[in-house]
């Protein structure tokens, strides 16, 4: 019953989630057809990463035929594509309409959805558009609508519709094409499009009030200050500016070694100076195996890393490693150095492979010790278990109790992917919910539970995620979204969606930490300014979560505030120009501050 009723839940929540589409049945009056459903063999792509073939198109609507995209390597999305000739010419501002049907047949990327860039532009360089752009795919035939306005005068032979697949490991099919012009003063208002959405989005959504009283009672606590001359008596009638210039909750963002340490690319520099100002933590993602043995090049040369780290001291930024051992997939001990791949085909002794483990972890530990906050100790343990599987559990927890043992003061983390970004209660969660299992059964010195955050165009509702989250939160360590990422080209939809996944993240009494892999870019644009993502962002976490407050003592020489936990600058200055300064880093619980103003200021 209750797979029943998830399965309904599910089904619901997908019909609101394309609500815009479902509820269009065809094409408005007054367009001339184009293109009805095309279909193209072979592909363009210049690369052996995937291929295209026509197929039968089982349970779909009106249409008998698709083109089946199995792409076998991630890449660019164009290494898997096809192109088809739009029979006419284009003019500059005129109005077209798109549909098409899509499906998610397997997909290896972390969001479990596929994607599809779909759209009519100009075959070749300025690439001007017409029509269309990224989608996520998910299982199950979905009509999906684009509108558009061409950029430019495009002869015929010009503009082609091109379909790209090639930016994920997926098999994804698409058919049912049509395309209609609407000619040059027609309002492309009056069009239907897809638009991606999610339940929770809206601004008066339940879940939001919910999720303020959480945060008024576990990221806040009373701030009270005493100030006091230095004859011992409380000082009414002064000023105290307040100033919180650190969270307790730890906002990170990933940036290479090798971003550091770059001195000739100006956009780099901005982003390093920007850097401090939004994050406080800094994401080192190139601490793998195979980079430490300059398996990847120079572009992760291990040189770079001490000088990183120094540079996050400096900045007074906490620092996530990443990572120390990724398991390897069964098919062909993938994401493993090459020495350790190469013993595959030899029958391997388990306690060989075991001890090279843990000689690396003394290696990375010892490289990195005093400037390493938290490390993800293990990494994508659901599909990357080939030396869990050759050297067992015992094993598994040994490398945490190894890395304890050589880095006793730092946090240390298990992480996977498609966990928070699922829809439902899945056979994801239940197989990390194994391995969590294994190694605390074991007495792995289990710190963190870290669930990656990739998401695609279908995201889960803040509801959702807030179930994961209790889910997993009842195993007892603290819980990190380490790798944020978003897919898809609606700007406003991914602004939302952040703003929102920061409010279920920060109201969440076992979260402790958010990091973003989607790169300072994303935030910060060249001239130093904030891109729009940037300024949601800035918003909530440097705003609207950051306590500062301008107050005056009362008769008895205090003042409070009810302050996020974090670390704090508090500067008093009396009538008669006594001044005091002093920092605390303000936890539950915390004691009154006391300041003593000095001597009046002389100028």
């Amino acid at each position: 019953m209750r797979s029943i009723i998830l399965t309904i839940i599910t089904v619901l929540l997908f019909w609101h989630l394309t609500a815009t589409a479902q509820q269009v049945e065809s094409a408005p009056a007054g367009g001339e057809v184009v293109l009805r459903h095309t279909l193209a063999e072979g592909t363009v792509a210049a690369t052996d990463r995937g291929r295209l073939e026509l197929v039968d198109a089982k349970d779909a609507e009106g249409f008998e035929r698709a083109m089946r995209f199995t792409v076998d390597r991630a890449g660019q999305p164009w290494d898997v594509q096809a192109e088809i000739d739009i029979p006419r010419d284009i003019a500059k501002g005129e109005t077209y309409l798109m549909s098409y049907w899509v499906r998610m047949l397997e997909t290896s990327h972390e969001s479990q959805q596929g994607s599809l860039t779909v759209k009519v532009e100009q075959r070749n360089s300025p690439h001007a558009g017409v029509v269309g752009g990224a989608i996520s795919v998910s299982q199950g035939w979905t009509r999906m609508w684009a509108r558009g306005k061409a950029a430019a005068d495009l002869p015929k032979g010009s503009a082609k519709l091109k379909i790209f697949a090639g930016d994920a490991k997926q098999v994804v099919e698409i058919g049912g094409i049509e395309i209609w012009t609407y000619g040059l003063d027609f309002d492309l208002a009056k069009l239907p499009f897809t638009r991606m959405t999610y339940v929770g989005r809206e601004l008066d959504a339940p879940w939001r009030a919910s999720a303020e009283k959480r945060i008024e009672a576990i990221r806040k606590t009373p701030l009270s200050v005493l100030v006091i001359g230095r004859d011992g008596l409380p000082v009414p009638g002064a000023t105290v500016q307040i100033d919180q210039t650190r969270n307790a909750f730890q906002f990170g963002i990933e940036f290479s070694t090798r971003k550091v340490v770059d001195q000739k690319d100006p956009y780099l520099a901005v982003q390093r100076a920007k850097l401090p100002e939004l994050f406080n933590t800094l994401v080192l993602g190139d601490l793998k195996w195979q980079p430490r043995l300059g398996e990847w090049g120079r572009e992760f040369d291990p040189a770079f890393t001490p000088m990183a780290l120094k540079w996050a001291k400096e900045n007074d930024l906490s620092v996530r490693g990443h990572v120390m051992i990724w398991p390897g997939t069964q098919k062909d001990w993938n994401n493993l150095p090459k020495f350790i791949r190469d013993m595959k085909g030899n029958s391997p002794d388990p306690a060989a492979v075991h001890r090279l483990i843990l000689s690396h972890i003394d290696e990375i530990a010892e490289g990195t010790a005093g400037f390493i906050d938290e490390w993800d100790v293990m990494n994508e343990p659901r599909d990357n278990h080939a030396l869990i599987d050759l050297c067992g559990y015992d094993a598994m927890a040994e490398w945490f109790k190894r890395a304890r043992k050589r880095l006793p003061n730092v946090r240390l983390a298990v992480n996977d992917y498609a966990i928070l970004s699922q829809r439902a209660d899945s056979r994801n969660h239940e197989i990390y919910e194994h391995y969590i299992t294994e190694l605390l059964n074991r007495g792995a010195p289990l710190d963190t539970i870290c669930m990656q955050g990739y998401f695609g165009m279908l995201m889960p509702t803040p509801d959702r995620m807030l179930q994961t989250l209790d889910r997993f939160g009842r195993f007892g360590p603290m819980i990190r979204v380490t790798e944020f990422h978003m897919k898809g080209d609606d700007e406003e939809l991914k602004c939302d969606f952040l703003r929102d996944i920061l409010t279920v993240l920060y109201s969440h009494p076992k979260v402790d930490g958010f990091n973003t892999w989607l790169g300072m870019q994303s935030f910060v644009n060249p001239d130093g300014s904030l891109t729009r993502l940037g300024q949601v962002y800035s918003d909530l976490v440097l705003t609207r979560w950051r306590t500062r407050a301008k107050l005056v003592t009362d008769e008895s020489g205090r003042v409070s505030v009810s302050g996020h936990i974090g670390r704090y600058r508090v500067v008093v200055t009396t009538p008669d120009g006594r001044s005091g300064e002093q920092w605390l880093t303000l936890r539950k619980g915390s004691n009154e501050l006391i300041v003593t103003v000095r001597e009046p200021i002389k100028w």
